[in-house]
């Protein structure tokens, strides 16, 4: 099994009651501003050595829920919460990515300009499945299906600039 790895990207991670942003850029890890010797490697199933500067490590994952991984560090359960740059944005505009629950309904997370509508009223979707994208701050964001469902209505269109909260579509 591959070692877990962070795509190119920024990241927040909390465990227990401090903050780390980091930063992902071709192999090369920042924490902060400072840049970071770490290194992964694989050992069996879901255990890893993890290599911080001079200092080594034992890293179990134990299982992930959502944001949240379960790990087993030198032998000490922890818990980490790891955000990437979509769900820091979400969060920001107020509303959580991935949602979760038994909505019959997906509102916009943030004011923005429909680009593309990839479902239609009638079609039978599965959770994770892309239902349109939304431009906001120069970023294009996938709004996807929280759970399997059928389109019930879609109630905007490609080029539609539509505010924080508007409805877009709906299930039945």
């Amino acid at each position: 099994m591959a070692a877990p790895a962070l795509s190119n990207g920024s990241y927040r991670v909390v465990v227990g009651d401090t903050t780390f942003d980091l930063t992902v850029h071709n192999g090369t890890l920042r924490l902060g501003d400072a840049a970071a010797d770490v290194r992964l490697e694989p050992v069996s199933g879901q255990q890893y050595v993890l290599f911080v500067g001079p200092k080594v490590h034992r890293l179990v994952v134990e299982g992930r829920e959502g944001s949240v991984l379960t790990l087993w560090i030198d032998g000490q359960r922890v818990e980490a919460s790891v955000k990437d740059e979509r769900a820091l944005l979400m969060e920001r505009f107020g509303m959580q990515a991935g949602g979760g629950g038994a909505s019959k309904e997906v509102k916009a997370p943030m004011p923005g300009l429909v680009l593309a509508v990839h479902v239609a009223a009638g079609d039978a979707v599965e959770a994770g499945q892309r239902l349109l994208v939304l431009e906001a701050m120069k970023m294009e964001n996938e709004l996807k299906a929280a759970q399997a469902g059928t389109v019930a209505k879609i109630l905007v269109a490609p080029g539609e600039a539509v505010g924080k909260g508007t409805l877009l579509v709906t299930f039945s």
